[in-house]
């Protein structure tokens, strides 16, 4: 803020420079770093980070990310029990999570992710490792469903 008398004040406002927000659980920093430059080729992105469902609910308590990304094998709290509890809070009905494993999912399993009772349910279910073109496809399928511009432009590299 300015100001100077007999001629008024000027506030200054700076808006967040990113368009969308994501949650990204996932015990493996290499894999959350790998993602989030996916996510940074697509849109302006920020990202809030988690090591565990455990971690990832503690931070939903202060933000509401446009999306989640949660890998399913973690120590503490699972992906499993995460998207549980997260599918339990009505605040988070329409944030969309992708859920990603390189535990061995058999038909079942996967079937269980995509379409169990909803408190359990992934939106997008990825196999690893997930090429960042089908990551990028899902995640501006996601955006665009948001109105949330999207870049055109990605790689494929694999994670």
């Amino acid at each position: 803020m300015e100001s100077e008398i007999g001629k008024g004040t000027v506030f200054k406002v700076e808006l967040p420079a990113f368009d969308a927000l994501f949650l990204i659980v996932d015990d493996n920093e290499a894999h959350r770093k790998i993602i989030k430059e996916t996510i940074e080729g697509i849109c302006r992105a920020d990202f809030v980070e988690a090591e565990n469902g455990e971690d990832a609910l503690i931070k939903l308590a202060q933000i509401t990310p446009n999306a989640i990304i949660t890998d399913l094998n973690m120590p503490v709290m699972d992906g499993f029990t995460f998207i549980q509890n997260v599918r339990k809070r009505r605040e988070f009905d329409s944030v969309p999570i992708l859920a990603t494993t390189s535990i061995d999912v058999s038909p079942a399993a996967e079937t269980g992710v995509q379409t169990n009772a909803p408190d359990h349910k992934a939106d997008y279910f990825f196999i690893k490792p997930v090429v960042n073109t089908d990551l990028s496809a899902i995640v501006k399928k996601v955006l665009t469903s948001m109105s949330i511009p999207v870049r055109q432009e990605t790689g494929g590299e694999k994670i």
